[in-house]
């Protein structure tokens, strides 16, 4: 039993290194946050705890978003998607979200939510300089072939009638 507990503990730290970690009781108010939480959204452990998640709201996402998110997990089922929040200095930050409804096990209802997260600010940054690039070829791409209407004979109106 204690090689197993041992077990428990690394793995827990292990997570607890590499994730933002958070729990919340029905309400969606925050109950537990670790360093990691505190170091991405730039808000203390005092600040969180009691607060509900929308303190780190950035506004991005349709209200549908989260009522959808929110329909799911408290019928317990597990809930995976990308978030948009704000850091307390106003900065946006995005994460790959997992939220896991934890279950009484006499009632089998939900009783909290263990909420870990990914940092995946880095790879929207890219994401939206890809979109940004890609959209700027084509339009220069378009203006060429209108400029040169010798294309046309091939068929060739558009960037995309190129990339088919």
């Amino acid at each position: 039993m204690k090689s197993e507990q041992t077990s428990y503990e690394e793995l827990f730290y292990a997570l607890n290194e590499a994730a933002i970690i958070s729990t919340s009781d029905l309400a969606g108010n925050i109950t537990m946050v670790n360093d990691k939480f505190c170091q991405i959204s730039g808000y203390s452990s005092d600040e969180l705890l009691g607060n509900n998640h929308r303190i780190v709201n950035s506004g991005t996402h349709e209200k549908g978003y989260f009522a959808q998110m929110w329909e799911k997990i408290s019928k317990g089922e597990i809930w995976v998607g990308e978030v948009c929040n704000r850091k307390k200095d106003g900065s946006i930050y995005w994460v790959n979200s997992t939220i896991i409804p934890i279950l009484d096990k006499q009632t089998n209802k939900v009783k909290k939510y263990v909420s870990v997260r990914f940092d995946i600010t880095a790879q929207k940054k890219l994401e939206n300089k890809l979109t940004e690039l890609s959209n700027k070829f084509n339009l220069k791409m378009d203006n060429f072939l209108d400029a040169n209407d010798g294309f046309s004979q091939f068929g060739i109106q558009s960037c995309d009638d190129i990339l088919r």
